[in-house]
């Protein structure tokens, strides 16, 4: 989903932004471009640990599965500070509802055992 969400932002962030419901008045294609980026970058880290899924690497797994929870915790909530502070309109909810939940997800289903053991 991301990574899909990412590709569109940088290539087409007009149409994207459209697509998602959002305003596209006062909209910095370039800048649009960069989060796009920045997006297709945490999709890509899900194509990462599924490949280390796949191949039995747990611990790698558990690494991945943590740093994009980590990421989309601050991604939630940065966003909904900025929509409950009006900084950004109330059509870009689906962003921290869809990140948090994700974030809670992936942190209470990650492997406990031996974790971290191949990252430090």
């Amino acid at each position: 989903m991301d990574a899909g969400t990412g590709v569109m932002l940088v290539v087409a962030p007009l149409f994207t932004y459209r697509l998602m419901g959002l305003s596209i008045e006062g909209v910095d294609s370039a800048f649009t471009r960069f989060i796009g980026a920045f997006v297709f970058s945490v999709g890509g880290l899900y194509l990462f640990a599924f490949r280390e899924a796949v191949a039995g690497r747990r611990q790698s797994w558990n690494a991945l599965w943590l740093a994009t929870a980590w990421i989309r915790l601050w991604v939630g909530v940065v966003t909904l500070g900025l929509i409950s502070a009006g900084g950004l309109e109330f059509a870009w909810i689906s962003v921290p509802v869809s990140d948090l939940a994700l974030a809670v997800y992936q942190w209470s289903s990650r492997e406990r055992k031996d974790w971290g053991n191949d990252v430090y």
